[in-house]
């Protein structure tokens, strides 16, 4: 895409970098809570920027990689809800991981991996389950999985925290008219598999009726037919 108006799209370039220094972590969770939250958001800003570029390959890894870093431990999430610094830290590291795990869906959505979508969302609905934006994914990535009534139920979670959302009621909308259809569909399938859906059946009346018409015109022919042999032998 370049960089207009230095850098024309297409262009070739050719760069020079030069490592000055580097610092291995072999465990994030080691780390104090104040350069966790530090190092990981640097790892999420450089997804947003690959996945604004549409490098959802990069862009995921990077979300991943941050979610090492946005870590919480059990012992942390004792002071979530103290009034503490410590504790507006944790949660600090709450909404990040939420919204880590929102992007990385986003990123799976993108390259049609909606199995991964669906894990992603739900794991920032542990974390908040009031996350309007992960309701609104799960609605959509439930939709593509097909689940359309499961689609409606986390949609109208949504819908209810945002009524005046109009993407969100559009959606809701979409996936209520196929979640209908599809129940439609499923009843008829129901009804073959049951051979409900059958022609009716003639009556032991009609049948009986048949009968007798038929019989009456045997009798007529029966009699044509003497009629007709008794000429001839004439």
């Amino acid at each position: 895409k370049g960089c207009e108006p230095d850098i024309p799209a297409d262009a070739t370039l050719d760069c020079i970098v030069e490592l000055l220094d580097f610092e291995w972590i072999d465990d994030a969770s080691d780390l104090p809570i104040e350069e966790r939250i530090k190092i990981g958001s640097a790892k999420k800003d450089r997804g947003n920027f690959w996945h604004s570029r549409e490098e959802f390959s990069i862009s995921g890894h990077c979300y991943k990689r941050a979610l090492d870093f946005f870590e919480i431990r059990d012992e942390e999430m004792k002071f979530k809800n103290e009034d503490s610094e410590h504790s507006s830290l944790v949660n600090t590291l709450i909404e990040l991981r939420t919204t880590t795990y929102n992007n990385l869906a986003a990123v799976h959505i993108k390259t049609e991996d909606f199995d991964a979508a669906l894990k992603a969302v739900n794991s920032a609905l542990t974390l908040q389950e009031k996350n309007v934006k992960a309701l609104f994914r799960k609605g959509k990535i439930l939709g593509c999985l097909g689940e359309y009534t499961e689609a409606v139920e986390a949609l109208r979670g949504a819908s209810k925290l945002e009524p005046e959302n109009k993407a969100i009621q559009s959606e809701l909308l979409r996936m209520t008219s196929k979640s209908r259809q599809q129940l439609a569909n499923e009843k008829v399938m129901y009804k073959r598999m049951l051979q409900l859906d059958k022609s009716p059946q003639p009556t032991q009346c009609t049948k009986r009726n048949w009968s007798l018409k038929w019989s009456i015109v045997a009798s007529g022919v029966v009699a044509a037919l003497a009629v007709v042999a008794f000429y001839v032998n004439q």
